[in-house]
């Protein structure tokens, strides 16, 4: 995960926004984390999740290449590197990375350094956007190289050397939003901030009682929680 310029800081702001998808992505992380031990943000952005999670551990490292995005975790008293390699091998208890993989070209070797700095037995849990046939003008805007599909997702975590605990799609209805934003909506790539909070607010606790029912088919995102094996 090199240094480079994330362009797609204006998106990642209006996101912040959204706190019902926030708190899922949150709520992930509380369910599948080891209750004890190191973490990693694996891609931490401007912390929104950071920031929260290091309310109760203690041992949090945060993964950002971005130099004004690390300014403004190190403002927020978050330890911070600029790449996975300066972390240590078998060193950490859990990962997550919420919307970082699809960000960069070799996604099979930064999984490879997940999988490397994870102590065996240690877990994962990775967050991405799904569905290519749903690539827009914003996924263009913020630097996508792919969506991915489940069966992608799952023989890539594969390739090299993890075991699938769970796989599933996330946030149905977000297919048809995203399908008509690619169709309608802001050819720049931008997002409204009013139609991101409409949809967080009304829409995303909908879809993600829906997701109960959906999520081996379809959805605009999906999650992984890998594992690395014991020997």
């Amino acid at each position: 995960m090199k240094s480079f310029e994330y362009s797609g800081i204006d998106n990642l702001d209006v996101m912040s926004l959204a706190q019902n998808y926030n708190n899922f992505l949150l709520g992930l992380i509380s369910k599948f984390a080891s209750k004890s031990g190191s973490i990693v943000d694996f891609g931490a952005g401007s912390g929104t999740y950071a920031k929260e999670v290091a309310k109760t551990t203690k041992n949090l490292i945060c993964i950002e290449p971005d130099s004004k995005l690390q300014s403004t975790l190190n403002q927020a008293g978050l330890q911070t590197f600029s790449d996975i390699s300066e972390i240590k091998t078998a060193e950490i208890d859990f990962v997550y990375s919420f919307n970082v993989l699809e960000h960069i070209e070799n996604d099979i070797e930064s999984l490879s350094e997940i999988f490397r700095i994870l102590k065996p037995g240690s877990r994962c849990l990775i967050y991405v956007p799904a569905m290519q046939f749903l690539y827009s003008a914003m996924d263009t805007k913020v630097g996508h190289f792919r969506r991915y599909s489940l069966n992608e997702m799952k023989k890539k975590a594969s390739q090299v050397g993890f075991e699938i605990d769970v796989s599933r799609y996330a946030d149905s209805i977000g297919v048809l939003a995203t399908l008509a934003y690619k169709i309608i909506g802001d050819k720049s790539g931008g997002i409204s901030p009013k139609s991101l909070v409409t949809y967080d607010r009304f829409i995303f606790p909908i879809s993600k009682a829906l997701d109960q029912i959906t999520y081996p088919v379809c959805g605009k995102n999906l999650f992984v929680v890998l594992r690395k094996p014991e020997n």
